[in-house]
């Protein structure tokens, strides 16, 4: 299995890239790396694209997620497609509890 590395930032969207691309390498994983213009776009690029290859999502920060509500539809596509996500930059993982004090610090 591999790893789904995703960016949404427009301007220098290599450094975010870059970090995901050496997380991942780092814990020897492999990954593929892809820019969107929007975090919705991801359900589209698995109807286009094999999502059975990956089983994470990677973002490098929680500042790429533009509100709450692309949070959410980060973890509902997530959900629809039986995939597990990390947010690397403030070390959330969907799949490891977090105190709440924590979660609303970072977001």
């Amino acid at each position: 299995m591999k790893w789904l590395g995703i960016t949404t930032k427009v301007i220098n969207p290599n450094h975010p890239l870059t970090i995901l691309k050496y997380y991942a390498c780092g814990g020897g994983k492999k990954i593929d790396l892809v820019r969107l213009a929007d975090i919705r776009l991801l359900d589209n690029l698995f109807e286009c694209k094999d999502e059975r290859q990956y089983n994470r999502i990677l973002i490098y920060d929680i500042d790429e997620l533009n509100s709450w509500r692309d949070l959410k539809e980060l973890s509902d596509i997530c959900d629809r497609y039986n995939k597990d996500y990390t947010i690397v930059k403030q070390d959330l993982h969907s799949d490891v509890e977090v105190p709440i004090g924590y979660l609303t610090s970072v977001l």
